[in-house]
């Protein structure tokens, strides 16, 4: 399976760089402009479904390198409805002239909430929103996962202000999926202090879809998908154009920037990206802190050691003939992050002491670094077209300490507890097959291979490797103007083939001595999925979409064969290598209402999930050295079911106000319980004035949001309550033309009032710690 893997995804790298029927390419040109003739800057144009470019500030688009044969562009802008046209390349290039109407009964595409995210498309029949850069700025938070978490249905959990993995309608690490340039994230994403190691920078377009989504991308897509798109292929043919961003963030001294740069030549494109951040150790409001029956002072309000540096690289190079698009890119994650000084075993005065130092990153500490080749191609047949996308990633994880001793047995060397290296190669293809104008097919294949080792005084996880593969079809049926109707069909195979792990035995003095953490395990799991949905429009405000699905997730090696201490999690976590996948039964529904200057959106879901796997505090301590207490993986049944509520209202052309709400609500069924880290109700409402001017190119907007978090008493056994508690942010975002060229500059302060409050889904809350508090963040985007 590995070097069967292997050679697909060299064999298409190589073949999507040579393959060219060569017929073309022609050019698209246009102007895209309102019924009264007014030109629409930054309406999308889409290309066989395909987001490929928008307009500028003149309302004109240009594509190159477009194949011969029939082609259907797509138009859409805020406000008014999207347009839709076939067109032929034969032997010239075309001009279009696009006229766009007021929203009325046309059905197709998106509908723009705020011009930042936007519902997918209308003949979905599943939740999704797609995010782009300018909102992703705009908010400019601690991690990627943190600065669309405004988006109701949308939290983190976080370790300090770096380090924060995504949370789908209460759902997180494996059931959660993130796809980055359409390969699936992998980096021991099982771990509550493993962060996303992703570019924050590189990101300008995400699509996230909220429920069930293992039809289409398979096992850990229980909650939800989070897809990183490519950003678009440069237009203009002989230049070299890039931006530059600059960040600063007040409460931990944060200085960040990125450079990109970007350029096209005939049939050839490239992209390259140069990222990186330092930051200190962030300020609390507060001095001290309450922990196992100790009160322990915070220095200078600064929670030691929680400094972190962070340098990044992407470098792309495709080509774009007439009849596909292909592209290969490396990346490069690398951060250093310090934990604090509490955070692993038990607190204690003397590591409250400060060091002399903000910027120090100290033991204990986390070294990430996550490589990844990646090649993406598509390739067009007249009406159809085939995606191929195939990559090698290496996530190499060094969590470091202080040797302890260990039993009767010497101290350990060094200060790596906890080293993991892990391997995983993938491929993924889909054809979109064009049966007629009212029927569209979709046939994938996706598979994946991984091998993980490990090293370090302390053990976890052991060996393993690990393959799975997958086949889907999917069918899309437009009925008729108002109607669309999908359905789906999948299988999945895989298997989790487990090493034995042997080590001393430190119990006695006998040098020698030996035990199992844990025997050789094999396990397979294959299972068969399905899904129906609609997208129904009763009448040309309203819209209504439908989707019940089966989902299903097989157990991870953590879940199967950890056992050994977690220090940065605080506890000793044993795996129970005789779990069973998860299966669920989910419902989700969609109600959308859209009306000249309002907008409404309901989503109310339902999910019945069968051997639901978590993991759960046990009476017993752990009795390996500095162990804590014993947490087991186990399964039962679990219930959830909730809601998402969105709405926008354009007072006056200058005067907007939005409110959301989200709500999540479980139980272990056969435990009478809640499920652990569950997020708290919360309602947000903000209210953005845009100062318009006359010259169009130099804008200015305000912006107050004000968001509560209701507390968070329904907790699992031993798990702690949380008070409710409310933030308050403001923004400023300035436009400015400068030498023909427009500067963005934003101003932020979150936590206006700075105030003191615990966040639920903090590892920190553990330490009854309180949250970063106010903050000033500046930042500049310049064109270059």
């Amino acid at each position: 399976m590995k070097f069967f893997l292997l050679s697909i995804f060299l064999q298409l790298s190589f073949l999507s760089m040579a393959f060219d029927l060569d017929k073309g390419p022609f050019k698209i040109t246009g102007h895209v402009h309102s019924a009264d003739g007014e030109p629409l800057p930054g309406a999308s144009i889409r290309l066989n479904e395909n987001l490929i470019a928008v307009t500028d500030n003149n309302g004109d688009f240009r594509l190159d390198g477009v194949k011969a044969g029939n082609h259907l562009l797509s138009f859409s802008y805020i406000g008014f409805d999207s347009v839709k046209i076939k067109v032929s390349l034969i032997n010239k290039d075309i001009h279009l002239d696009v006229k766009m109407n007021e929203k009325s009964e046309q059905l197709d595409e998106v509908i723009v909430l705020g011009d930042h995210y936007k519902t997918g498309r209308v003949e979905q029949s599943i939740v999704s929103i797609s995010v782009d850069e300018s909102f992703i700025r705009s908010q400019n938070s601690g991690a990627l996962i943190n600065s669309i978490e405004k988006i109701p249905g949308i939290n983190s959990i976080n370790t300090g202000v770096g380090i924060a993995k995504p949370v789908i309608r209460g759902m997180s690490f494996n059931r959660v999926i993130v796809l980055d340039k359409g390969i699936k994230q992998e980096g021991q994403q099982w771990g509550a202090d493993h962060g996303l190691e992703i570019d924050q920078y590189d990101a300008e377009h995400l699509e996230i879809i909220k429920g069930p989504s293992s039809l289409l991308y398979g096992s850990d897509g229980i909650g939800g998908v989070i897809r990183i798109l490519p950003p678009e292929i440069p237009n203009d043919d002989n230049k070299v154009s890039g931006e530059a961003f600059l960040t600063y963030k007040s409460n931990n001294d944060l200085f960040g920037g990125s450079v990109k740069a970007e350029g096209k030549k005939g049939n050839y494109f490239f992209r390259g990206r140069v990222s990186g951040q330092s930051f200190a150790d962030y300020g609390v409001p507060a001095s001290n802190f309450f922990y196992n029956s100790y009160v322990l002072d915070i220095y200078n309000e600064r929670l030691k050691n929680t400094a972190g540096r962070e340098v990044n690289f992407s470098l792309t190079g495709g080509v774009e003939k007439n009849n596909y698009i292909s592209s290969v890119t490396v990346s490069s994650f690398n951060q250093k992050a310090g934990l604090f000084s509490g955070a692993t075993g038990i607190p204690r005065e003397y590591q409250m002491f400060h060091d002399g130092s903000y910027r120090n990153i100290d033991l204990p500490r986390q070294r990430t670094n996550h490589h990844k080749v990646l090649s993406n191609s598509i390739f067009y047949f007249e009406d159809n077209w085939l995606t191929i996308d195939a990559g090698y990633q290496f996530n190499n994880r060094k969590e470091e300490g202080e040797p302890h001793a260990h039993g009767y047995q010497p101290t350990p060397d060094g200060n790596l507890a906890l080293g993991l290296q892990l391997h995983t190669l993938s491929v993924n293809a889909a054809f979109n097959h064009t049966l007629s104008d009212k029927i569209q097919n979709t046939y994938g294949f996706q598979a994946q291979y991984q091998h993980n080792t490990h090293d370090g005084f302390e053990f976890l996880l052991p060996n393993y490797t690990a393959k799975q593969i997958g086949f889907y079809t999917y069918s899309e049926y437009t009925a008729n103007k108002s109607l669309t109707l999908n359905a789906g069909l999948r299988y999945d195979w895989g298997d989790r083939d487990i090493e034995k792990h042997i080590e001393p035995d430190y119990t006695t003095f006998e040098e020698g001595d030996s035990i199992v953490r844990n025997g050789d395990i094999y396990r397979k799991f294959n299972n068969i999925s399905a899904a129906v949905g609609l997208s129904w429009y009763p009448n040309k405000y309203i819209n209504v979409k439908s989707n019940l699905g089966t989902s299903f997730r097989m157990p991870s090696v953590a879940e199967l064969a950890s056992n050994g201490v977690h220090h940065g999690t605080f506890r000793h976590e044993k795996g129970d290598s005789t779990l069973n996948s998860e299966r669920g039964i989910q419902l989700d529904l969609n109600f959308t209402y859209t009306k000249k200057q309002f907008y409404l959106s309901v989503s109310p879901y339902l999910g019945y999930f069968y051997n639901y796997i978590y993991i759960s505090p046990q009476i017993k301590f752990s009795p390996l050295p500095s162990g804590g207490q014993l947490y087991q993986y186990r399964q039962n049944d679990a219930l959830f079911c909730g809601f998402e509520y969105t709405s926008e209202w354009n007072i006056t052309k200058k005067l907007l106000f939005r409110n959301s709400l989200e709500y999540v609500w479980n139980k272990n069924i056969d435990r009478f319980r809640p499920l652990p880290l569950t997020p708290p109700f919360s309602v947000l409402g903000e209210v953005e004035y845009d100062f318009n001017t006359k010259n169009k190119k130099q804008q200015y907007s305000a912006t107050i949001t004000y968001q509560y978090f209701a507390a968070q008493n329904r907790v699992d056994t031993n798990e702690k309550k949380t008070p409710g508690y409310g933030l308050l942010r403001a923004n400023l975002n300035f436009k400015i033309p400068i030498n023909q060229k427009i500067v963005n500059l934003n101003l932020t302060v979150d936590n206006l009032l700075n105030t003191k409050y615990m966040n639920h889904l903090s590892r920190y809350r553990l330490l009854n710690l309180v949250e970063q508090g106010r903050n000033i963040i500046i930042s500049v985007q310049i064109p270059l």
